[in-house]
């Protein structure tokens, strides 16, 4: 039974590691990508879902894999070096990018992003015939165990990769390694997929931009001169993230002469700065002109380890290797939770929007920073009479007035503004001690406009207002048609006509508990990439549990199951944790395992008993995965609803899916009754 289950573990590892390469592979190069890295997952369960129902082919399904994996990187080092056309939307602001309309050669957003689906998941088609094929040969709860074990370890060794800053030539050298040695043994298709992989990885390498590109843990970073003599820019994604600035060069530049000027001066409005802090520190300007200015302590929040490295290197005024200054690689809303001692001043950089919290996630990497309950616990964080400087580059004027309003929330008063012309910053606000005798300042009536506030149930500060963007729309329309082309082809009429939605709408619901799940300990211990690893596995190990348990007869009854999911998500939606992690920091980890492990738990012993009695195990699980795809796309429901929305809605999956299995078990006695009451047909 172990040799038989070895396989799929290796091909779940295989297809978990694959996903977790081609998320951070394509929006490093296909910039767009970044604000659509969850339609992976979309894809990869699409991919996946698909195969499975036709496991019946998969010799011949196996022969489009590498192929299309070929065709998929040849299309992303394309779309690297073609414009593409992001018509502006002023319902939300996707981060630095302009329109390519008047471009002679152009791609269009919505045709590069469903192109990179479609490929995407021909891609797991193949992968996910074979793990159904090798899913026959065992009984579902043991098959679905080592599924489980294998995609932990595909996890464990790209967080490993991730660890050792390897680049993408190295994730696709080791996944089609393994996908060669699965299919070692049919050897006229092994040695199409090795010349197949080749290729792969010669368009793969060859979109890199040469010595100076380094790979985080978040983003494709690129080091290059700047147009000011002895400054240096910073890429991430094929975007200008940020610049380092040497304020001490002797040259009497206008450019360096008003950066300088627009750094410094909120310093000079607030006082006092004996004690700073710096969140989103990046490469060390913010730290420079502090210690410049007489800061005698201060505390610097990066959430990337290689941006904070560049600058310890690269920045002319080496601000990180003051005895100053003290660097903290983590996230900046996990720090200001419980931050080591109070300050004079709290400086928010321009942190980071242009890249997602997670594959499984709508919300991006800075959005919890910016929110009411945020910026409440930057305040807790101030000595009396301290100050928020928060500078920001606002790319529609509702951006900044949200952040306007923020502050004058948390701290009763307006904020000072002052409106910049750089291009690193267009407006400082400067909140708290600082903003004292601005009572009757002019201040532009745009920050005045009244405008919905983020808070960590709506974290959405890009937003207009409620509501999903139009560019998302036609994206998840053209993923549920190409969801139901795929299905129905695989499917077949037959399977079309008789759907095992009870699987289906477990599906929905677990994908919508792992999404949920992700928010919830981000907010808990921070967005790192490490944090959003470490709960993907430990979803997974749940999961396992759940699964042993079921398999062992010691899972509770399905009801009983479904009561419990229903009392904790119930308590989730109306009790913000965050809140009580604020009065009482020791329940951080009571309220993970209430609001994400114990829901988990008992969801996936929901699923293990549901799926242990599927007389097709099969094409349950992949009905099962198929609704994972829903559950993608209800995620986005968040946008409009509020995170805490995703716990009804994966509740209603859960009752539906329980209904319609306990309303199928009383209708199976029924028929077997009536057949038994039949004549028996003559001989």
């Amino acid at each position: 039974m172990i040799r038989r289950a070895i396989p799929i573990a290796a091909t779940a590892a295989l297809i978990l590691f694959l996903e977790l390469a081609l998320i951070r592979y394509i929006a490093a190069y296909v910039r767009v990508f970044g604000f659509y890295v969850n339609f992976v997952l979309l894809a990869t369960f699409l991919g996946m879902g698909t195969g499975m129902l036709r496991r019946r082919n998969v010799d011949q399904l196996l022969w489009i894999g590498v192929p299309a994996l070929m065709l998929l990187t040849g299309l992303v080092a394309f779309l690297a070096i073609v414009p593409i056309d992001v018509p502006a939307h002023a319902s939300e602001y996707l981060w630095g990018f302009t329109s390519a309309t008047n471009v002679p050669r152009h791609v269009s957003i919505k045709v590069a992003v469903i192109a990179l689906f479609a490929l995407t998941t021909m891609v797991f088609v193949p992968l996910g015939a074979l793990l159904g094929d090798r899913f026959a040969r065992l009984a579902p709860l043991t098959a679905y165990a080592a599924d489980l074990a294998g995609s932990l370890l595909g996890v464990g060794v790209f967080a490993g990769l991730s660890q050792l800053r390897t680049e993408p030539t190295t994730w696709f050298a080791l996944a089609l390694g393994v996908w060669v040695a699965l299919v070692w043994r049919r050897r006229a298709l092994a040695l199409a997929m090795t010349v197949a992989a080749a290729c792969s990885l010669v368009a793969v390498h060859w979109t890199r931009e040469g010595a100076l590109e380094y790979w985080s843990p978040y983003y494709r970073v690129f080091v290059k001169p700047s147009g000011a003599p002895g400054d240096v820019q910073i890429e991430v994604n094929g975007a200008l993230h940020q610049e380092i600035v040497d304020f001490d060069r002797a040259d009497r530049s206008t450019f360096r002469r008003t950066v300088r000027m627009a750094y410094e001066r909120p310093y000079r409005i607030v006082g006092r700065i004996d004690t700073a802090l710096v969140v989103g520190a990046g490469t060390g300007n913010d730290i420079s002109v502090l210690l410049r200015m007489g800061a005698r302590h201060v505390d610097a929040v990066e959430i990337d380890p290689v941006i904070a490295s560049i600058g310890r290197i690269a920045h002319p005024q080496r601000p990180y290797d003051d005895p100053r200054v003290h660097l903290f690689v983590t996230d900046a809303r996990a720090f200001l939770r419980a931050p080591p001692r109070r300050y004079d001043v709290i400086t928010f950089g321009t942190l980071d929007s242009q890249s997602l919290l997670s594959g499984m996630s709508a919300v991006r990497l800075d959005n919890f920073v910016y929110t009411v309950e945020s910026f409440r616990a930057a305040r807790a964080a101030l000595k009396p009479g301290g100050s928020i400087v928060l500078y920001h580059l606002s790319g529609y004027e509702y951006i900044a007035a949200r952040l306007y309003q923020l502050l004058w929330r948390t701290f009763g008063v307006p904020p000072r503004e002052i409106s910049e012309n750089d291009f690193l910053f267009n407006h400082t606000f400067i909140a708290g001690g600082g903003a004292r005798d601005t009572t009757g300042a002019v201040v532009p009536s745009m920050l005045r406009t009244p405008i919905e506030l983020s808070t960590d149930d709506w974290p959405f500060p890009y937003l207009l207002a409620r509501g999903l963007p139009q560019h998302y729309v036609a994206a998840l329309i053209a993923v549920v048609l190409l969801s139901v082309l795929l299905v129905g082809m695989a499917a077949g009429g037959a399977a079309m006509r008789a759907p095992n939605w009870s699987m289906f709408f477990l599906g929905v619901g677990f994908l919508l508990l792992e999404t949920k799940g992700i928010t919830a300990m981000s907010l808990l211990f921070g967005s790192t990439w490490i944090v959003n690893l470490i709960v993907i596995a430990s979803i997974l190990v749940v999961a396992l549990v759940g699964t042993v348990l079921a398999a062992r007869g010691r899972a509770p009854s399905v009801e009983r199951c479904l009561a419990v999911v229903a009392v904790l998500l119930t308590i989730s939606a109306i009790v913000p944790g965050t809140e009580l992690v604020t009065a009482v920091p020791g329940l951080r980890w009571l309220i993970a395992a209430v609001s994400v492990g114990l829901p988990v738990l008992f969801g996936s012993m929901i699923f293990s008993q549901t799926f242990a009695t599927q007389e097709e195990p099969t094409s349950a699980l992949a009905f099962n995965i198929l609704g994972g795809v829903a559950g993608g796309v209800l995620e986005y429901s968040s946008m409009m609803l509020g995170i805490s929305a995703l716990n009804w809605l994966a509740l209603g999956a859960y009752a539906l899916a329980v209904g319609l299995l306990l309303k199928s078990r009383s209708a199976a006695p029924a028929s077997r009754a009536e057949s038994e009451s039949l004549p028996a047909a003559p001989r």
